[in-house]
């Protein structure tokens, strides 16, 4: 059976969509413990909810340039794990010296 390019595109696309509705789901449901272990108040809490939704879209266009990057050189795993490594550690740093909520949300 041959699937066109269009039925391809849509069997990679469909589920990377579906565990980003599922994902966005999961905080929106966590959101009120997230505020609780946080001692965050609901305005802040909202603040917390709008942040990982801008933060999710953000990352989109930038995981699709760097997918036609690798796919251009046909060197992804090349590419793409030098900079995890790099990065990873920093943003593990900043995320366990991060000040608390309040003063950030203001």
């Amino acid at each position: 059976m041959h699937l066109t390019y269009r039925w391809r595109a849509t069997l990679v696309i469909a589920p990377g969509l579906l565990m980003s509705v599922l994902d966005i789901t999961i905080v929106s449901v966590v959101l009120p413990q997230i505020a609780t272990a946080l001692h965050a108040d609901y305005q802040t809490s909202t603040w917390i909810g709008t942040g990982y939704l801008l933060a999710n879209a953000a990352v989109i266009p930038i995981t699709g340039y760097i997918s036609d990057i690798s796919l251009a050189t046909l060197s992804s795993v090349s590419r793409v794990q030098p900079a995890r490594k790099t990065f990873a550690p920093a943003f593990a740093k900043a995320r366990a010296t991060a000040p608390p909520i309040e003063p950030a949300a203001l």
